[in-house]
């Protein structure tokens, strides 16, 4: 149970990241506060892409 319920907590937190990388990459600032998930795969990529929108927002 506690399984499916970290599962369902990860989709919606996935849901913010989705708006989290909207955000930044309309104003090319990455927020101090990110969602954290469950599932480590899922924040290794979250912050992959918000470093990658980073770096290129700042080559400006």
């Amino acid at each position: 149970m506690n399984r499916v319920i970290d599962e369902l907590q990860d989709y919606v937190r996935l849901q913010d990241a989705l708006f989290v990388i909207e955000q930044a990459l309309e104003t090319g600032e990455i927020p101090a506060i990110t969602p954290t998930f469950h599932d480590s795969a899922i924040a290794y990529e979250l912050e992959k892409i918000l470093n990658m929108i980073d770096g290129l927002t700042h080559k400006k």
